[in-house]
């Protein structure tokens, strides 16, 4: 018998992801506690896992009706949900999203800017505007527009391959999951859907066994957003990029140095800031070159990179990189907002000390280099005593307070959980390895598209 070697490559290939991604007997957990939680990379991971699922369970043949339970309704769980949708008539989808909407955290949001690649910079293509996803592609734009898009492509999808193997259930007042016998409990409303659009239908309550279960419940939402009065999720959106209209000169407080926190810290500090523009305003014409210099020095994952910023900035960058980065400084210098005074408080979890200590890896390479730019240009006030201190001694009311310190992912997971002890050590696993890294994992030509003009 003939053995086909790429179907042995391929299954070996899904057989290794599938353990990236694996909790326990069929259950898994898409990203959350990985690594880079971009939209795109959320995406990536998605494709992957579906591929991996699908071609490990194909031999159970299409007619096996594989119950399959999506626990969120964002970006990730649409993602997840079109790819096996569109891979296999095999898999029969149950969508559970809390909120009364599918993906609504970016829906609205017009504040805030998203681009595929960007966090990867300087990598080479990070600039591209398309995700180049087969299955609910997008391009840059504000987060609203790609949250429309998202919903139009899984609207077609559903449409073309969901008819009567796809379920939703939204408004859960009540989720829990049996590890130990893969069963959900929930009490919530059936989601009717109408091309992109979803209504509440009937009240919706049972217990149900289900042969997958994959959790894309996110990030969750961040904490200490509730503990500061004004403060709101980084999705919401707010008036912080726009100028004073009282002629005043306001002061605000940044706190964290996670990527959101620096993105809020250039709105604040940057007249007439775009996360899509600014490195062709400071870099102009010298762009380019200016990352062919930094790629030579950076050997790993580029905008994901470890290595503290400051240190390469003072010390290793070479003439012509260093003379790049003092006329982008200068250009900076000069579109510094007038009608701000900005604190950044970044004490941190890790205590932080000193100015060197901003510049780890807390966020991506570029929103760390706009970091060392600020800093050089005395774009900000540095405090690293605790939050209430610093407001204390700024003066700073509670709504002028911007609060960007992550979330308590794992445990929000757990409270899924009937017996978090269950899934508690293969998380942790997950994390500590730094699993499910965002790169493709299937093969070209996995999925069918139904992209506009394809």
């Amino acid at each position: 018998m003939r053995i086909n070697q790429y179907s042995l490559t391929s299954r070996a290939e899904a057989e290794r992801i599938e353990q990236e991604y694996w909790i326990t007997d069929g259950l898994y957990l898409l990203g959350s506690v990985a690594q880079g939680l971009t939209v795109f990379d959320q995406q990536v991971r998605a494709h992957n896992l579906a591929w991996a699922l699908w071609r490990l369970l194909e031999g159970d043949g299409p007619d096996s009706a594989l119950r399959v339970a999506i626990i969120g309704g964002g970006i990730a769980g649409l993602t997840v949900a079109a790819c096996l949708l569109a891979r296999s008539r095999g898999f029969h989808i149950t969508l559970f999203e809390e909120r009364w909407d599918l993906c609504p955290l970016q829906q609205g949001s017009d504040t805030r800017w998203v681009h595929p690649h960007i966090y990867r910079w300087p990598e080479h293509g990070s600039r591209a505007p398309d995700a180049g996803l087969p299955v609910l592609n997008w391009t840059e734009g504000r987060a609203s527009d790609v949250a429309r898009d998202i919903l139009e492509g899984f609207g077609r999808y559903a449409d073309e391959y969901g008819t009567d193997r796809l379920d939703l259930v939204l408004g859960l007042s009540h989720l829990r999951i049996d590890a130990t016998d893969r069963s959900i409990e929930w009490m919530g409303r059936s989601g009717i859907r109408s091309g992109p659009h979803v209504r509440a239908g009937d009240a919706d309550g049972a217990r149900r066994p289900f042969d997958v279960m994959v959790l894309a419940t996110g990030f969750g939402l961040e904490e200490g957003v509730a503990d500061a009065a004004g403060a709101s999720s980084y999705w919401r959106n707010d008036r912080l990029g726009q100028p004073q209209l009282g002629g005043d000169r306001r002061t605000y407080v940044i706190s964290g140095l996670g990527d959101g926190a620096l993105v809020d810290l250039c709105r604040l500090t940057i007249e007439r800031f775009r996360q899509d523009t600014i490195l062709y305003e400071l870099f102009e014409d010298g762009l380019e070159a200016f990352e062919d210099d930094l790629r030579t020095l950076l050997d790993d994952d580029f905008g994901r990179t470890r290595r503290n910023v400051h240190d390469l900035f003072e010390r290793d960058l070479p003439l012509s990189a260093s003379a790049a980065l003092d006329l982008a400084r200068e250009r900076l210098r000069g579109r510094l907002r007038k009608d701000t005074h900005v604190v950044l408080h970044a004490r941190g979890r890790d205590n932080n000390k000193s100015i060197r200590d901003l510049f780890d890896g807390h966020s991506s390479f570029l929103n760390r280099m706009l970091l060392y730019l600020l800093y050089r240009c005395g774009g900000f006030v540095l405090s690293l005593r605790e939050l209430a201190a610093t407001t204390a001694e700024f003066a700073v009311p509670p709504e002028r307070v911007v609060v960007r310190h992550g979330a308590s992912t794992i445990a929000s997971i757990n409270a899924l959980f009937s017996d978090p002890l269950v899934i508690s050590e293969p998380v942790q696993r997950i994390k500590d390895d730094k699993l499910q890294a965002a790169r493709r994992g299937w093969p070209l030509g996995a999925f069918p598209s139904l992209e506009v003009g394809a």
